[in-house]
C-alpha cells in the first residue's frame, strides 16, 4: 500500500498498518466479501469495480470503492493483484439518506395521492397511479359530494419527481378544501387556477380533467384542458369527451367553461394521463389514444381488467415496465 491507503484507514504510515493488521478480512465488514471480489477477479479478469464496507483503525466504517485487475506473467498465471482505492464515504451517506428522504416521501405520496373513493352505490371506480420516480406529479381523487353527486379530478403537473410531486400536493388538498363547499366543475377549476398560478413555477402547468356526475340524471358536467380525450365505452363503442379550454396556471384570469355530457346505464369513463399516451417504441412511434382504445377493446371485460391491459400494453409497446412519465389510469363504470 501506499501512503494515502494508510492515511484512509487511519494509520500513521504503511507500516503501521501493516504491523497491525495481520489479517486484511478483518477491515471487511462482511469478511466473505473479500474471498468473493478475488473469486471475481481471477475469473473475469481485466479491470473490475467493487463496493465495500470497510474499518477504519478507530473501528470507525468507511465506503470504499476499489478498481482493481489481476497482473499476469508469461504463463498468464496471477502474479499479483493491483489497483486503486477511493474513500466515497461522503457521497454513499449522501445517498444513502437520498434514499431514506425518498422513501418517506413516497409513504407520504401513497397516502395523499391514492385516492380513497367513498362507496357510492352503482358505480365502480378503479384506479392505477405510477409515478416515474418514487414519487410523481400526477393527482386522481374521487369525491362523493352528496347521494347523488359524484366528483372526479385527474391532473398532471409539469415534470416529474419531487418538485412535481410537491406542487401536486397541493392541488389536491385545494381540491379538497374546495369541493366541500363547491361541486361545479367551472367554478373550481376557476379557483384552483387562480391560486396555483400564484405558487407554482413560472414555466409549470397544470392540465386537468374536472367531472361533475349528476347520478340521478345521469349527466356529466366536466372541464378538460391539456389531458388526453378521455373516452367513454357505451357497448362497444367508444366516445371521445371533447376540450374545453387551456391547461390551469397558463393565465391568472383564465376563461374557464364547462361543458355537458350525457351519461348512460353501463357506461364505462376511461381517464388517464399523458404518461400512457406518450409511452414510445423503439422507432419513436407513440402508443397514444389508439393505443389505449385498443387495449379497451369492445368492453366485454371488467373494467380493472381493462385497466390493468392499457398500461401492460403500453409497457409491451415501449418494451419495458417503467414510463419516461408519470402515469394514471382511472375507470368509472356507472
Amino acid at each position: 500500500m501506499n501512503p494515502a491507503m494508510a492515511r484512509m484507514f487511519g494509520y500513521a504510515s504503511p507500516q503501521e498498518m501493516t504491523d497491525m493488521v495481520s489479517d486484511s478480512t478483518k477491515t471487511y465488514l462482511e469478511p466473505d466479501q473479500r474471498k468473493d471480489i478475488l473469486d471475481a477477479i481471477l475469473q473475469h479478469g481485466g479491470w473490475q469495480h467493487f463496493k465495500t464496507k470497510r474499518f477504519r483503525k478507530d473501528g470507525t466504517i468507511m465506503h470504499v470503492c476499489s478498481t482493481v485487475r489481476p497482473v499476469l506473467d508469461h504463463d498468464n498465471a496471477v502474479r499479483y493483484i493491483e489497483g486503486f482505492m477511493e474513500d466515497i464515504t461522503e457521497q454513499e451517506e449522501q445517498r444513502e439518506a437520498f434514499q431514506l428522504e425518498m422513501s418517506r416521501a413516497k409513504e407520504i405520496y401513497d397516502l395523499v395521492m391514492e385516492p380513497q373513493p367513498s362507496l357510492t352505490e352503482g358505480v365502480r371506480i378503479v384506479a392505477k397511479c405510477l409515478p416515474a420516480d418514487k414519487v410523481g406529479g400526477d393527482v386522481v381523487e374521487v369525491l362523493k359530494a352528496d347521494e347523488n353527486t359524484l366528483l372526479i379530478f385527474l391532473a398532471d403537473v409539469t415534470g416529474h419527481g419531487v418538485p412535481a410531486a410537491m406542487t401536486a400536493n397541493t392541488l389536491k388538498m385545494l381540491f379538497r378544501e374546495i369541493t366541500e363547499t363547491i361541486t361545479d366543475p367551472s367554478l373550481i377549476c376557476r379557483h384552483l387556477n387562480k391560486t396555483m398560478y400564484k405558487i407554482i413555477l413560472q414555466d409549470d402547468i397544470i392540465a386537468a380533467f374536472c367531472g361533475q356526475v349528476d347520478l340521478k340524471s345521469m349527466t356529466l358536467n366536466y372541464y378538460l384542458s391539456g389531458l388526453p380525450c378521455p373516452i367513454i365505452l357505451r357497448n362497444s363503442e367508444k366516445l371521445h369527451l371533447k376540450p374545453t379550454g387551456l391547461p390551469l396556471g397558463f393565465f391568472g384570469d383564465l376563461s374557464i367553461e364547462s361543458r355537458t355530457f350525457s351519461l348512460e346505464k353501463d357506461d364505462v369513463l376511461f381517464a388517464f394521463t399523458d404518461g400512457i399516451t406518450e409511452a414510445k417504441s423503439e422507432n419513436d412511434k407513440l402508443f397514444g389514444s389508439k393505443g389505449v382504445e385498443s387495449s379497451i377493446g369492445e368492453g366485454k371485460d371488467a373494467p380493472p381488467v381493462i385497466v390493468d391491459r392499457i398500461i401492460k400494453e403500453a409497457s409491451r409497446f415501449q418494451q419495458k415496465d417503467t414510463f419516461r412519465d408519470d402515469v394514471i389510469v382511472l375507470a368509472v363504470n356507472f
